[in-house]
């Protein structure tokens, strides 16, 4: 038997994906059956192998509130809602292990989850999901803090510390280590994204989104910023394949592309040029490299720059008021505006919101700062609606 090749892989790919999507619909006594199956457990073990899946479940819940809005701009149903966070490293996790390299263990543990029923995404971009954590443990606290409706479980795509997660099937997942970073525990660690498309229905949107979510290299000093931007070069080149017929990994002409993460951008560093964020929004690899624009009307990616709460008065992404450094947007939204359009954004800071909110959405005013650390906020999330247009062609 010859060995698959790439495209052999993204179809077995994409049949998982979609029978899972199938067999969690129908709920757990079909996921049972099949699962004595001696086929079925085959193919859910080369799918692992293939792709480091997990395999799908059935929840049983009902979401009834109504997620957080700070605009009548946006309605559920019709806008598609991205949550980015760098959620700092193994703050998701209680402290029932012994404690692994760098991690702030439990150091957002409840306050996660009221955040997440909150703000109910329907795609989420983590970061800083400490890599010595099992793919099952992220995706058994996803499904634990916000169990889906109609039996559905949460698809996931994790590349060492990033992770998309998502309600609907997730295709075509590809990865990039694109920055070594060697740890005592992990001497493996890179920077760098994972890529995949978001099968949204096409009787609700029309077209799929297809994601990038990204951790780049902190710290000032030159090395810090050409790391910094040659890891820009690698997402630019990706989205230039995409939109290149016949390269890696294809899409259809139009799909929406959207790019968030941690980029680490320092605006109070005067020694920092934010090279890499101009290479995200225009394309342009490297100083002599090519200058492709990463839309499809051909024009740069649109940058976000979404207030607290929705008060159109500060955009931050990080804050530590115990440090001498002021708030900084170190993370972004990037996106193909041709195709794409947002009709709200916010960054969510629960310590700045009246108690009548608080109340509505079951929020608590310490959930935005990290446990027992009064003023460390450290990361907070960014929260995007979006409804999907059409291409308007030249």
């Amino acid at each position: 038997m010859e060995p698959l090749g790439g495209k052999d892989l993204d179809w077995m790919e994409s049949m998982y994906d979609r029978f899972s999507y199938w067999l969690t619909l129908r709920g757990r006594k079909a996921t049972a059956l099949l699962s004595h199956s001696k086929t079925w457990r085959r193919g859910v073990h080369a799918a692992f192998i293939l792709g480091g899946f997990v395999s799908l479940g059935a929840a049983d819940f009902s979401e009834k509130r109504d997620r957080l809005s700070f605009s009548s701009n946006a309605s559920e149903g019709e806008t598609l809602r991205v949550m980015s966070w760098n959620v700092k490293a193994g703050a998701l996790f209680p402290a029932s292990m012994r404690n692994p390299l760098g991690e702030e263990v439990g150091a957002r543990v409840g306050r996660f989850g009221r955040i997440l029923q909150a703000v109910r995404p329907d795609v989420l971009c983590l970061q800083e999901v400490w890599p010595l954590r099992k793919q099952s443990a992220i995706l058994e606290m996803l499904n634990r803090e916000l169990p889906l409706a109609a039996g559905k479980d949460w698809s996931l795509h994790r590349e060492v510390d990033v992770v998309i997660a998502s309600r609907y099937p997730l295709l075509l997942r590809r990865a990039d280590r694109v920055i070594p970073y060697p740890l005592p525990e992990m001497p493996d660690f890179h920077y760098g994204q994972a890529m995949c498309l978001v099968d949204l229905p096409d009787e609700q949107f029309g077209k799929d989104l297809y994601v990038i979510t990204a951790h780049f290299r902190s710290g000032s000093g030159a090395e810090n910023v050409r790391l910094r931007e040659k890891h820009a070069d690698s997402i630019a080149n990706r989205i230039q394949d995409l939109r290149s017929p016949g390269g890696q990994v294809d899409v259809r002409r139009g799909t929406p592309i959207l790019v968030a993460g941690d980029f680490n951008i320092y605006d109070s560093n005067s020694d920092d040029p934010k090279r890499h964020l101009t290479t995200l929004i225009s394309g342009r690899i490297g100083a002599k490299g090519t200058n492709e624009s990463p839309d499809w009307d051909r024009t740069n990616l649109q940058e976000l720059s979404p207030s607290i709460n929705g008060a159109g008065e500060a955009f931050y992404t990080w804050r530590n008021d115990t440090s001498p450094f002021p708030p900084g947007a170190l993370d972004r939204v990037l996106f193909t505006d041709s195709v794409l359009h947002p009709k709200e954004s916010f960054v969510l800071n629960a310590n700045d919101l009246p108690a009548s909110t608080l109340n509505r959405y079951g929020i608590e005013r310490s959930d935005g700062v990290l446990a027992g650390r009064d003023g460390e906020f450290d990361h907070l999330p960014i929260v995007v609606d979006f409804e999907i247009k059409r291409l308007v062609e030249d």
